[in-house]
């Protein structure tokens, strides 16, 4: 029998998050494999009686097919709050509701990647976006982490090296795997760091983990 599978499709090779949340852990266990919050501190009471609250409301309708972006009420919800917070413009129609982080990731891969483009990481990288990059075939350059986030001039150099990259992978708020923290200082010089000569930019992909 001939299995007609993609040639992204390697069967050989595991996926890198197989593993890292085993079904046969006990309530009280703590595994290391993975950066798994405390359940003690989910808000499961608030969280109870917003669904209750939201079912008394929409009823069955809730669980009907919705716009392909996300319900918009949430959406504009999300908006204001961007924009409240975080000094960002945003509206309705800025924002795009996933199933967790790692499907924004895969989103964005597929948005701007083609195969054989450059892609900038930090080392060590986050492998779960490694695992969304790759599907996409891109070339993957490493810039090292430093105390303060990624090496400015390293990225800079990487940046004049390959004038054509696509992507930035950076994750400023305690880095996965390493938990660093970058300084407001090292942002700015960052993101001034992103802007090429000619006034464009690449993209940057940037996560809270």
């Amino acid at each position: 029998m001939t299995i007609r599978l993609a040639k992204r499709v390697n069967l050989a090779v595991p996926s890198a998050m197989s593993g890292l949340y085993p079904a046969n852990l006990s309530a009280d266990a703590v595994s290391f494999a993975a950066g798994q919050p405390n359940e003690r501190y989910f808000p499961t009471p608030a969280m109870t009686r917003a669904i209750d609250q939201a079912l008394a409301q929409g009823g069955q309708h809730l669980f009907q097919y919705h716009d392909v972006l996300g319900n918009p009420e949430l959406r504009a919800q999300l908006a204001a709050r961007i924009a409240r917070t975080g000094g960002v413009p945003a509206t309705v129609d800025n924002v795009v509701l996933t199933v967790g982080g790692q499907q924004g990731l895969e989103v964005i891969a597929k948005t701007v990647l083609n195969p054989g483009d450059d892609v900038i990481v930090e080392g060590p990288c986050y492998f779960g976006a490694l695992g969304a990059f790759d599907l996409c075939e891109p070339t993957y350059h490493t810039v090292p982490l430093q105390a303060d986030g990624v090496d400015l001039d390293q990225l800079e150099a990487t940046l004049k090296q390959y004038p054509e990259t696509k992507l930035f992978y950076t994750v400023p708020d305690y880095q996965n795997p390493t938990g660093v923290t970058m300084s407001l200082k090292h942002r700015y010089r960052q993101l001034n760091t992103s802007i090429r000569k000619d006034g464009s930019s690449f993209s940057l992909a940037s996560r809270k983990c």
